[in-house]
Parts: C-alpha cells; sequence; structure tokens
C-alpha cells in the first residue's frame, strides 16, 4: 500500500475544469480515496449550520467515462474504494464546492 502521489490534495477545481491530479499509477494498482472538511485560518468562519452537499466527478486518464458522487461526505469512510487504474494512467478530482475538502488515500497494487 502507497499513499497517493499528490498527497493530501484540496480540490480547486470546478465540475466544468479538467480536475486536481490525485494520483499517477507507477504500475496496475487500485485506489481508495477519503476526504475530509478544509479549514483554512485566513478565510473568515463558516456558519456550522449552513448545508452544504460536495458532488464529485472522478476521472481516470485511460477513460472517456466519469463518476460522479452526488453528496460526497467527509469522514473516515472511504468515498471511492478500489478504483482500478493502469500503468501511466492518471486520477484527477473536480468538485462543486471549491476550497472546502482535502482528498487523500492510497494505493494497492493489483496481482
Amino acid at each position: 500500500m502507497q499513499n497517493l502521489s499528490a498527497g493530501r490534495v484540496l480540490l480547486t477545481h470546478n465540475m466544468t475544469q479538467v480536475g486536481n491530479l490525485l494520483h499517477t499509477a507507477q504500475s496496475d494498482c487500485f485506489v481508495t480515496l477519503y476526504m475530509q472538511k478544509h479549514m483554512s485560518l485566513d478565510a473568515a468562519p463558516d456558519d456550522d449550520n449552513e448545508v452544504c452537499t460536495t458532488s464529485l466527478r472522478i476521472v481516470g486518464s485511460n477513460s472517456s467515462n466519469a463518476l460522479y458522487i452526488r453528496n460526497a461526505s467527509s469522514g473516515c469512510r472511504p468515498i471511492l474504494e478500489n478504483f482500478p487504474l493502469s500503468q501511466g494512467e492518471s486520477l484527477r478530482v473536480s468538485s462543486t464546492v471549491l476550497s472546502r475538502h482535502l482528498v487523500f488515500g492510497y494505493a494497492t497494487p493489483s496481482t
């Protein structure tokens, strides 16, 4: 198991953009992703009662299809498990809510 090549990524690309680069596979692998809220000390505090739903678009570079996750939630449960990537393929993620979430995870080699 190895961390994603980009480490923790702040989602700053919207759904009409290519997406933030998360990982480029060195060999065939399966990727698991987690998401957590990001709080900046420079920004004004958000209202904790504000309802904010985040949707994600996840795209592999060798695929013309995208995976959409509606109402993605941060926490200890993965938002995506065992997503297959081929050697040299990249994984990108974009979001409906910008600069509010970090995405991280790990890659497990396929055998």
